[in-house]
This record gives C-alpha cells, structure tokens and sequence, in this order.
C-alpha cells in the first residue's frame, strides 16, 4: 500500500530522503559517542591512579606518625620511670623507715583518688619538706 502526501512522494521515499540527509549527522554523533567514551575511560584510569598514589603516601604518613608516636610513648615511659625513681629516692631520704607507708599511700591513692603514683608520693614529700622548718 503506498500513501502519498499529494505530491507523489510515498512514505518509503521520505524515509530513504531523510535518512540520507542524517545519516553524516547520525555517524559524527557515533563518533562524538566514542571519543566521550574513551576521554572518560582514561579520565578514570587517571583518577584511579592518582587515588592509589595519595594512598600510597597515606600509609607512608601513617607509619610514619606512628613511628613517632611509638618513639614519643617510649620517651615518655623513659621520662616518667625516671620521674618515679627520682621521688622514690626522696621519699626514702625523707621519711626514712616510714616510706613503706608513703609507698602503700601512693599505690591506695592512685585507686581511690585517680593520682599517679608519682603525685601521691611528690604531695606527701612537699607537705613534710613544708612542714619541717615550722617545727
């Protein structure tokens, strides 16, 4: 069956005309698919990329801080067993026979008033060293 528009041009003709007249437009825009496909595939690939590198230099910070953290722990464990020996020396010298009972202080203050053994120990010496030029 052929349907005219009047002119004599059938369906089937218009068709092959404008076909004929897109199809350059049809394959650039094919083209333009594909090019927008591979810029894409190699925007993501970069990206892909450079995630890996920051993650690269993320674990490379992180051990490094936590190298230095360690480093800092240590020094700081050195710091106040030194601080400790140090107190426990002045309290042997300043309570004699009686620094087993600032010891036993020390160590039941830590747990019950949250001080560290060092300024349980650091408090009692001060209060005597006060004490003792007021007789």
């Amino acid at each position: 069956m052929r349907i005219t528009d009047g002119s004599g041009i059938t369906l089937e003709k218009l068709k092959v005309i404008i076909e004929a007249y897109t199809k350059p437009y049809k394959e650039q825009m094919e083209k333009v698919k594909t090019q927008t496909a591979q810029v894409t595939n190699r925007i993501e690939r970069q990206t892909a990329r450079i995630a890996n590198s920051w993650k690269k230099v993320g674990a490379i910070v992180a051990s490094v801080l936590s190298i230095a953290t360690i480093v800092a722990f240590g020094k700081s464990c050195i710091e106040l067993g030194s601080n400790l020996t140090e107190v426990q020396n002045v309290v042997d010298v300043t309570f004699g026979s009686m620094s087993g009972r600032v010891n036993t202080f020390a160590k039941d203050a830590a747990n019950a008033f949250g001080l560290s053994e060092t300024m349980a120990k650091n408090t009692w010496v001060h209060t005597v060293q006060w004490q003792n030029p007021l007789g």
